[in-house]
């Protein structure tokens, strides 16, 4: 890695505030300037609000809100309000694991099932070999997000408990240790290794070990109400008008997917979790988060990713793996460690480069994720000698119409005549799945409704589509994509099962739901229920 001099300008006041707004933020960057290009990017990416901190060589040389909590009282978004991390939790996951190795509690390499005996993959050869550090490198052999079923749209009717006794019916894509597969439901069972060893849930053992030592009003678990008082709203947006997506808005409460992205923090709370991360695990000269030893191994290298063109084209990068909770890549000679968390209308942003004793982190409360980019690479690349003063803005918002003319090319949805083979009567039932448990099918004036039953917000109708195949249309459009639901006919003609699909033509090898065979049930006198 090159090291550059990085010049910056500029008195501090305190933490945060700019003496004088005129003077420069970065070397090609001054304060008011990134003030505009944030409010531009608000607007040209449809996110109603955003608050950004920023971390140079020991100081928080930036920590402002822009924008809205929410578009109906139009309260502003400030440096204190709180987001949720979403997948940036992760590294407080790893964190707490790598705690408790400085300890001598447990190793990396001990195996899961001596902290976990009711932990079981579909192979028991993988089940006996896994390891620790295994539940947070991301290629443990499942295709991405196999079981974020049991997840999301949230709320989720499984207990953490149920979700690790069903991953022995997650069917592997790849060999162990083979690729890539980014995986939530393995960091939550990361989360419970954390309650076996330490006896507390890992929402405590974090609050107790890493927020409260940082000082950050940030939180893994539950929120007293006197907190919920400066919080933003999630939202989305089609063509330019927002709505709001409440089952992703903070109320307080904690989440089953709290380990792998459930905890909730500001911009002004990150940003002394940025100076950790910077001193490699120091708080002080007194106090250590954990060894530096533990911090290099959170931080190196562990699985290798796939480096997209627009990644090599904006960045020159030249390779980009995984840790532990953290992703690495060459970003025009520097090393940067950052993640990214994603919900829908919750994005968060996190990144830092050591050799520039640079750390940033951006969120904010739309759907759009070319807001954080182009928000990110604004305050990466002002303090980097190449690409200085190129509009992200005009980058990304050229991207987003690239990448939208090619989702409609290929757009290739499902058509039929809108009739099926036998009555609807006949398709109604009762369905089980070993992984998402039972699902309701009723005939009700004319319509068929379906009722996963563990999912609260995957209620709906199914829409006849042609020979024995539906589409789903669920009562909330924003929390789940439209499917296919394919009905298998058992020798004697009639239902026998059920599968979800998704809704394209196009041939796909692994998508969501792909493990799921949802069967009909038989009552005790031999009829289908």
């Amino acid at each position: 890695m090159r090291l550059y001099n990085v010049l910056f300008c500029g008195l501090l006041l305190s933490q945060s505030l700019f003496v004088d707004a005129s003077q420069s933020f970065a070397p090609s960057l001054s304060k008011p300037a990134l003030d505009q290009q944030i409010n531009t990017i608000l607007k040209e990416f449809n996110s109603p609000g955003m608050s950004i901190g920023v971390v140079h060589q020991g100081q928080v040389i930036h920590l402002e809100g822009y924008g809205v909590l929410d578009i109906v009282s139009k309260r502003p978004v400030t440096a204190s309000s709180l987001f949720r991390l979403a997948s940036t939790s992760k590294a407080f996951t790893s964190m707490s694991l790598a705690m408790l190795v400085d300890q001598g509690l447990i190793n990396w390499h001990d195996k899961v099932i001596d902290h976990i005996p009711e932990f079981q993959l579909a192979d028991p050869w993988v089940t006996r070999q896994f390891r620790i550090i295994d539940l947070l490198t991301h290629n443990s052999g499942l295709m991405s997000g196999a079981g974020d079923e049991m997840l999301w749209p949230e709320p989720t009717g499984f207990s953490r408990e149920e979700i690790i006794s069903k991953l022995k019916y997650l069917e592997p894509s790849y060999g162990y240790r083979s690729q890539f597969g980014y995986s939530n439901v393995f960091y939550i069972v990361a989360g419970q290794v954390v309650e076996k060893v330490t006896g507390v849930n890992w929402e405590q053992y974090v609050q107790d070990n890493i927020l409260k030592p940082l000082d950050m009003r940030c939180f893994a678990g539950d929120i007293a109400p006197e907190f919920l008082t400066n919080v933003a709203t999630p939202y989305g947006d089609v063509d330019g008008k927002y709505f709001a997506i409440p089952r992703n808005g903070i109320f307080g409460k904690t989440t089953v997917s709290a380990a792998a992205g459930g905890m909730v923090c500001s911009a002004e709370g990150m940003t002394k979790w940025i100076q950790v991360l910077l001193n490699k695990g120091r708080i002080d000269d007194k106090r250590r988060l954990v060894s530096e030893k533990q911090f290099n191994q959170l931080t190196r290298s562990h699985t290798i990713l796939s480096i997209s063109d627009d990644q090599q084209a904006l960045d020159n990068t030249h390779f980009r793996t995984y840790g532990l909770g953290w992703r690495k890549a060459d970003v025009q000679g520097f090393e940067v460690i950052s993640h990214t968390g994603t919900l829908s209308g919750m994005q968060a942003y996190l990144a830092f480069v050591p050799e520039l004793e640079l750390g940033v982190i951006v969120l904010n409360n739309g759907s759009n994720g070319n807001a954080r980019k182009a928000t990110m690479q604004t305050i990466l690349k002002a303090f980097m000698p190449a690409q200085q003063g190129q509009d992200w803005v005009k980058t990304y918002k050229d991207i987003q119409q690239r990448d939208l003319a090619r989702y409609l090319a290929n757009r290739k949805p499902p058509v039929g005549t809108g009739e099926v083979t036998l009555s609807l009567s006949d398709y109604a039932g009762q369905y089980h799945d070993n992984i998402m448990g039972d699902v309701s099918i009723v005939l009700k004036d004319g319509k068929l409704h379906i009722d996963v039953n563990k999912m609260v917000n995957m209620k709906g109708t199914l829409k006849p589509l042609q020979h024995n195949t539906f589409v789903t249309q669920w009562q909330n459009t924003n929390a789940a994509s439209k499917m296919l639901v394919r009905f298998t006919l058992g020798v004697d003609g009639s239902v026998s099962q059920f599968q979800f699909a998704p809704f394209t033509l196009k041939k796909r090898k692994n998508y969501a739901y792909k493990d799921m065979v949802f069967k009909k049930q038989v009552s005790d006198s031999g009829v289908g229920q």
